[in-house]
């Protein structure tokens, strides 16, 4: 398939309804300059002390979703001599190649760059291995894992994306909660449990395949599409801290950062719509006169390519990563 064509397009006189397969596999182009754009909350609590304690990082990789939008006919429509038709379009998406050792190994990579980074600003930076021995780490509980996975599972907030939350090892998944949040099995009375240092715990949160859509209108016209493309995008990011004291901030990504991999596996799609419905549902518009509802529906599979994938989490990582450290730089005591 030609990297930029289209899967397939329905089109017709009144309606436009469009699933968009995207691009096929390529390696990312690396030289491409990204800009990451951050938002500082009490920046000073970075610099509290020389001493930065890492005891984890989580790394959200998706595993499945869904996209849906819809368009309903207005004003214009029906003065140009259309009826109050409705155009509807839908993905679901699952991705295949993922698993617990692969997935922990990028997790591991991540934390390994942001100690590195921080380090270099000129801290010292303990992390999990340091810190293992306390009895605050002893005593530390850890989520449970989904039995399929071996990792936690969790959706996003709009119920559309399924991830695994992947950490370096299955001791640093740490059960978080609502008082306490990320640091719920690290504080104490608003405290550190964890001694001396400031604790740093950041979190990625990754979108691949990237799934949007669509809508638009004109005279007597309505459109909704779903666009489903094997990039990678870093959509959000954040590095929460906590200091000895109880002081907290954090550094977190304004936007997305698009197309930190340009490509991360093989993209096939399979045709779901339901034609007979949309058959009836023009067929009772007929008799009704009071407009039709077309939809379009596909599932899309995304077999990833491992090495492109660990390529593209690793480089929006570390280009968050090194936002954070310039921040700590910046406010270091």
């Amino acid at each position: 398939m030609n990297p930029l064509s289209f899967s397939r397009t329905l089109v017709s006189s009144l309606l436009a309804l469009v699933l968009v397969s995207g691009f096929q596999a390529s390696a990312a182009d690396e030289s491409a300059p990204l800009e990451v754009k951050i938002s500082k909350n009490r920046p000073k609590s970075f610099g509290e002390s020389p001493t930065i304690l890492v005891p984890t990082v989580y790394v959200k990789l998706p595993i499945a979703g869904k996209v849906f939008v819809a368009k309903q006919g207005g004003a214009l429509s029906v003065l140009g001599g259309g009826s109050a038709n409705s155009v509807k379009a839908k993905a679901q998406y699952a991705v295949d190649g993922l698993d617990k050792k692969f997935a922990q190994q990028i997790a591991a990579k991540v934390q390994e760059d942001f100690v590195a980074q921080l380090r270099a600003a000129g801290f010292n930076v303990k992390t999990y291995e340091d810190l293992k021995d306390t009895d605050a780490m002893k005593n530390a509980k850890t989520e449970k894992q989904h039995e399929d996975w071996g990792m936690p599972v969790e959706k996003d907030p709009s119920g559309n994306v399924v991830f695994v939350v992947a950490t370096p090892s299955d001791e640093q998944n740490f059960k978080s909660g609502l008082a306490g949040g990320i640091f719920n099995q690290f504080i104490s009375r608003g405290k550190s449990t964890l001694g001396e240092g400031t604790i740093i715990i950041p979190t990625y949160t990754i979108a691949a395949p990237q799934a949007w859509g669509e809508t638009g209108s004109g005279f007597n016209r309505i459109s909704a599409k779903v666009n489903v493309a094997p990039g990678m995008n870093l959509s959000f990011a954040m590095a929460s801290v906590l200091t000895e004291k109880g002081g907290w901030g954090d550094v977190r990504t304004k936007d997305q950062v698009i197309n930190i991999a340009e490509n991360v596996g093989e993209l096939t799609d399979k045709d779901t719509t339901d034609h007979a419905g949309n058959a009836v549902s023009a067929a009772l518009s007929a008799l009704s006169g009071v407009g039709k509802i077309s939809s379009k529906s596909g599932f899309y599979n995304l077999k990833i390519n491992p090495e492109v994938y660990e390529a593209g989490v690793l480089r929006g990582a570390k280009l968050f990563n090194a936002e954070v450290a310039k921040v700590a730089a910046e406010v270091k005591k």
